[in-house]
């Protein structure tokens, strides 16, 4: 019986300093894991801004290299496709001529949420919202979604014109 209690006691002993080192080392990890996410709103709004300043070394400095892009036309793998798709998106415009604005941001460990607006230099309108998972100061994999406004045709009078009267029955009094 005496026996039994020192192999509970000793199973405990070791069983308690197993969790011990377990903890240590969890929460090492956990600090390095905080670490590497802790950056995530940082990244995004560099990428935000260099996009805005449409420099694309910039933009492309905050993607790891096997990072993903997804877009509402298609999902693209590593740094090479992931250019091709925002040098297209430049082809709508410089700042100036087409202003990209940020509307909105959040951050959530690893995540980073923005959402923004683009009027393009066609007079039509984006408005959008990227998600950014981000890993090791890098974007690991960022989704885009975009809603799009079509420019009002320029035969149709604005709601603000005046000059052009609908026929309206007469009050009556």
């Amino acid at each position: 019986m005496l026996f039994r209690g020192i192999i509970i006691l000793l199973v405990a002993i070791l069983g308690a300093g197993y969790l011990n080192m377990s903890l240590t080392q969890s929460a090492g990890t956990a600090t390095e894991n905080q670490d590497a996410y802790a950056d995530a709103g940082t990244v995004a709004a560099h990428h935000l801004d260099s996009f805005m300043a449409r420099d694309i070394d910039a933009v492309m400095s905050d993607y790891a290299p096997d990072a993903v892009l997804v877009l509402p036309d298609g999902v693209y793998s590593g740094t090479e496709s992931i250019r091709e798709q925002i040098l297209k998106a430049f082809e709508n415009g410089d700042q100036d001529a087409a202003p990209f604005n940020v509307t909105g941001s959040q951050v959530a460990g690893s995540l980073a949420y923005a959402t923004w607006t683009w009027n393009l230099a066609d007079g039509s309108m984006a408005e959008g919202a990227d998600t950014f998972v981000v890993h090791n100061g890098k974007i690991a994999k960022q989704t885009v979604s975009i809603f799009m406004k079509e420019a009002p045709a320029a035969d149709m009078p604005s709601e603000d014109n005046t000059d052009m009267m609908m026929d309206a029955p007469a009050a009556e009094g």
